[in-house]
């Protein structure tokens, strides 16, 4: 990826990789996270960005994470963003699930 003066992409996922869980056990987290104030060029959007958004709408980002071991090392995620009102904005609730496993396991000797 070498685009001149444009960062490469960001796909959202989970914070390392898929734990391994024995079936039906279950590990909750809380995740809140600082999204950094975007600069007027920063905020241009489209091809060469030829559109301004106002995309700094919160400084915040936080979500509640539930895992579930499943049978063959698989695991079961749930993700719920509740809708909160920060700097007169408001978020929608949302609801995101998963299921998982390792495709390759790395062994420290």
């Amino acid at each position: 990826y070498s685009v001149p003066d444009r960062p490469p992409p960001v796909f959202m996922s989970g914070f390392g990789e898929t734990p391994v869980l024995e079936a039906g056990r279950w590990v909750g987290a809380v995740e809140l996270g600082h999204i950094p104030r975007l600069s007027e060029a920063q905020q241009r959007v489209g091809f060469s960005g030829f559109k301004a958004e106002d995309l700094n709408k919160s400084p915040v980002f936080g979500r509640m994470r539930l895992m579930v071991g499943l049978p063959g090392y698989f695991v079961a995620e749930v993700a719920y963003t509740p809708p909160l009102t920060i700097n007169g904005r408001s978020s929608t609730s949302r609801l995101e699930t998963s299921v998982a496993t390792r495709a390759v396991s790395a062994v420290n000797n």
